[in-house]
């Protein structure tokens, strides 16, 4: 019979928990394969709270629902680590260093008309953060699938296919045909799968129940345009905000066109040119760039409405996605999915390197020398990926000055 998913550390310390979560959250500049990147070196190879399964298996699993990759993913491992209080404790660190950091820059935008471009300064960052990418996918190919044909097949078809087709289909096609993989691979190998008399079944307990209906609700509520019949701005900005966290599937950049479509030309919250400084300061802040939605908050109703929206970008799908991993069946079908989606996960993750370093607006000698030493002194001599990614940060910042 197999059981569920047993927990790797015990009774990690809150404050411990929150304080690793928090550096990360500071450190993870580039999206969510980025902050991935980091949990996988520093949680899993150093500090060895997590195993490499356990965050691949979040990744594989919270990929299937809606809001932001990133902290879907933290919250799901916090939970592992320490339940619901976990939860709470990992999805409040995560993004309380970019929230922080996106009302600083809202305050000096709205106050004090202070634009900010960091030009060369990101460009370090984003090959920094690109070598810790390549990193970590060449170390999880290694340990995971290097003497594996099959999934090195899979590997390789999901790093072309992405990065020739970028959009949200090719990315579900690609983890449906890994779950079909490894599902037949099972059955070739003769591993039984457990009858439904056989398995453990579990179903949602009372509080993930309610979780899930209030999600359904606050959806419903979104998609029937309730929030026009309310005056109340933060009640407005927590339905709709709500409501497009938990209709947000295929990373950050989606919340592009629903901001343009519904907050400038329908409800009028943001100008075009407040919206593309929106999304701006989401790619240069750390942490997921859905907190963006953080500077549209602080225009509607200051602090408080920047402290709303980030609670309802974030909050309503990572509590979705959690109830309902949580209430999923662990049988033998289920791990042997997961197991051929993995090759996959690993293969967007290098795809995902190679997509940041298209983004560089300049590939100068300088940042090319400096991505190749980040890469070695990560790959080859294992050195702290916080310590790395603050000292990239720290020149970052020096050539803003300086420049």
């Amino acid at each position: 019979m197999v059981q569920q998913e047993k927990k790797y550390s015990t009774e990690i310390p809150l404050m411990r928990l929150f304080w690793m979560f928090f550096k990360i959250g500071a450190l993870s500049f580039g999206g969510h394969v980025s902050l991935i990147a980091i949990v996988e070196k520093y949680l899993v190879a150093e500090k060895k709270v997590l195993t490499t399964e356990q965050v691949l298996n979040a990744v594989s699993l919270t990929s299937l629902f809606p809001g932001p990759l990133a902290v879907n993913v933290v919250g799901y491992l916090g939970y592992l680590l320490r339940g619901w209080v976990g939860f709470v404790i990992c999805f409040t660190a995560i993004i309380l260093p970019a929230t922080l950091f996106m009302i600083l820059l809202s305050i000096l935008y709205y106050k004090y008309q202070l634009l900010f471009d960091f030009a060369f300064g990101i460009d370090i960052l984003l090959i920094a953060v690109a070598a810790l990418i390549f990193a970590t996918g060449i170390s999880l190919f290694n340990k995971q699938i290097k003497s594996d044909k099959i999934g090195i097949a899979l590997c390789i078809v999901t790093i072309l296919v992405s990065l020739v087709y970028k959009g949200l289909s090719a990315t579900i096609l690609l983890l449906f045909l890994g779950g079909i993989v490894g599902y037949l691979q099972s059955k070739r190998e003769n591993i039984r799968i457990l009858s439904n008399k056989e398995a453990i079944i579990t179903f949602p307990d009372k509080y993930m129940s309610a979780i899930i209906s209030l999600a359904f609700v606050l959806l419903a509520a979104y998609l029937s345009g309730v929030y026009n019949w309310t005056g109340n701005t933060i009640v407005k900005m927590f339905t709709v905000i709500g409501g497009m966290s938990l209709t947000l599937f295929g990373g950050g950049f989606v919340i592009i066109p629903y901001m343009k479509s519904l907050l400038v030309d329908n409800l009028g919250w943001i100008t075009n040119q407040e919206m593309v400084y929106a999304v701006t300061l989401g790619q240069i802040t750390p942490g997921p760039i859905l907190v963006n939605m953080t500077f549209v908050g602080y225009k509607m109703a200051g602090i408080f409405g920047a402290i709303v929206a980030t609670i309802s970008i974030f909050l309503p799908s990572a509590l979705l996605s959690v109830s309902a991993i949580s209430s999923l069946n662990q049988t033998a079908v289920v791990k042997s999915i997961l197991n051929g989606i993995k090759p996959v996960v690993i293969g967007l993750i290098i795809s995902a390197g190679f997509q940041m370093v298209s983004t560089i607006s300049s590939l100068h000698w300088f940042i090319i020398l400096y991505g190749f030493m980040v890469f070695v002194a990560l790959f080859k001599f294992n050195i702290n990926a916080t310590y790395v990614l603050t000292f990239s940060l720290i020149i970052a910042l020096t050539t803003y000055f300086l420049m």
